[in-house]
């Protein structure tokens, strides 16, 4: 009887070590595409820029801003970015690719007072143009993460939203 006991508690431990191991499911995915469109009024040139000796020229807090248009609503604003970067350059002077990264607020309405995802983007531009870039939900989005693959040439974009 005690053999049998013990067995009974040692299956009980594996099963639930078992269980343990394997991770939850994710929520439902949502696959998305998009466009931005420029709104010029509204960019700014960077704050900083200035070049190094080692063929880099370099910029810091580039503002600019964009009205997204996505195929899930919930991703459809007014996005603010601050973009920094690097222009890497061979040492004939011809451009070698391009370094950047930002974050981003995505608002809904052209006020910008009522934020929506809180984006970071890192991309290599050259020869492919685009970003990677992923968003956690504000407010009414809160638990959402989305992630975008943006493509600067015509600026459209494409990805997923997560829901927990």
């Amino acid at each position: 009887m005690k053999n049998l006991l013990r067995l009974a508690v040692v299956t009980c431990m594996l099963l639930g070590m078992l269980l343990a191991a394997i991770p939850a499911s994710a929520g439902t995915k949502t696959e998305i595409t998009g466009t931005m469109t420029s709104l010029d009024q509204y960019n700014l040139p960077p704050e900083r820029e200035w070049g190094s000796w080692y063929s880099v020229w370099h910029w810091r807090n580039e503002t600019l801003v964009y009205q997204q248009e996505a195929s899930d609503s919930r991703l459809n604003g007014y996005v603010v970015t601050s973009n920094n970067g690097e222009y890497h350059f061979t040492s004939e002077g011809d451009l070698l690719f391009l370094h950047i990264y930002n974050h981003s607020i995505i608002y809904a309405e052209e006020g910008f007072l009522t934020p929506l995802w809180a984006c970071m983007s890192n991309g290599i531009i050259i020869p492919e143009f685009y970003l990677y870039s992923e968003c956690h939900g504000i407010g009414s989005n809160a638990g959402l993460v989305a992630h975008l693959t943006i493509f600067i040439g015509d600026m459209s974009f494409e990805g997923e939203i997560q829901e927990p």
